[in-house]
């Protein structure tokens, strides 16, 4: 699931931006080193900040434990037998608990 449009919270927008910033900078170097003194052109690679925490969540979410498959697996059975009940109060609380706090209230 993914949830879009935080009331303008994104936390990645300001990451984003300064990746295009860099972008930019990057692509003003290249035009401008073509006027001036031959340099030397070797490949170069960079990772954002956010790449780096995707591999990072990746690579943990790889090495857990797989105690979170059997759960999934009991809480499907249960929603099979119709056993699991879902209260849909509680969840909607939860979520305003949740966007209060992103907003500060």
């Amino acid at each position: 699931m993914q949830i879009k449009n935080l009331y303008g919270l994104d936390p990645y927008a300001k990451l984003e931006q300064s990746e295009r910033n860099n972008q930019i900078r990057l692509e003003r170097e290249r035009r401008n080193a073509g006027s001036g003194p031959a340099r030397s052109s070797g490949d170069r690679s960079t990772v954002s900040d956010e790449a780096r925490l995707h591999a990072e969540a990746f690579s943990t979410a790889m090495s857990a434990p797989e105690s979170r498959a059997e759960k999934v697996a009991a809480i499907k059975a249960r929603v099979e037998n119709g056993e699991y009940a879902i209260d849909a109060r509680q969840i909607a609380l939860k979520l305003l608990s949740e966007d209060a706090e992103l907003l500060g209230l």
